[in-house]
């Protein structure tokens, strides 16, 4: 699939007005020291503006333009061209994207643009997401909204940070992870005994003769006791034999 960025932001009126922003800053040494703390804030602000307007662009190349797409087995056609804001890490981007829908009535209509480039909820980039993640882990969603507003780069509100950890929590029960709530990291262990790289009788060997009696499919299946997890993890790869 052929892919175009066509914006050349550098020339952009974005870019031209952090240049005219650095002139005029010049300027002002003439008059004295200026206020340095102005500096950093529009700085900032132009910095931020600046990083929106690239990630709009590359947010754009992963969007698909072709009637019909198939994605696991199921054919979907083009049905709609629209726009929506996405938050990045600088703040919200707005771009124009498209929608296809499988055959059926009222059948779910999906984004390949959020698909490609691994948005969260329809709405978080994969950075924003893990930012936001980390903050409200740690601080109320009030808290949060009050830390994003004042490092003035994306602001999502009380509400929607609010979401995010029940957003992602469905996300983590997907097939990537389906060994680790049903097995365990013990999952790994055959496969790491037929790549030789099974760590025994300390370090001396890559092997292990008697893996299958250890492995989480067997001991899963014979001895489980229980499942723990770490703080706040869905997941639960912690099973207790």
């Amino acid at each position: 699939m052929p892919v175009s960025h066509t914006l050349d932001v550098f020339e952009s009126p974005i870019a031209e007005r952090l240049r005219q922003f650095i002139r005029e800053r010049r300027g002002q040494w003439q008059a004295g020291a200026p206020d340095f703390e102005a500096f950093e804030r529009e700085l900032h602000a132009h910095m931020m503006e600046l990083e929106r307007e690239l990630v709009a662009a590359e947010l754009r190349c992963y969007d698909v333009n072709a009637e019909v797409i198939e994605v696991g087995g199921v054919r979907y056609r083009q049905v709609l061209t629209s726009t929506e804001t996405y938050l990045s890490a600088a703040g919200p981007v707005r771009i124009e994207r498209r929608l296809y829908r499988p055959p059926g009535h009222n059948a779910p209509s999906i984004c390949p643009l959020e698909l490609r480039a691994g948005l969260i909820a329809g709405h978080w980039t994969p950075r924003a997401a893990r930012l936001g993640a980390f903050v409200v882990a740690q601080l109320t969603p009030g808290e949060a909204e009050t830390l994003f507003d004042e490092l003035g780069a994306m602001q999502p509100s009380r509400s929607t940070l609010d979401r995010l950890p029940r957003d992602l929590s469905q996300r983590s029960f997907g097939p990537a992870t389906a060994k680790y709530r049903e097995l365990g990291t013990v999952a790994n262990l055959l496969t790491f005994n037929r790549l030789h790289a099974l760590t025994t009788r300390n370090f001396q060997q890559g092997t292990f003769a008697e893996a299958e009696q250890i492995s989480g499919e067997a001991l899963n299946e014979a001895k489980r006791v229980a499942r723990q997890s770490c703080a706040a993890c869905t997941i639960g790869c912690e099973h207790i034999y």
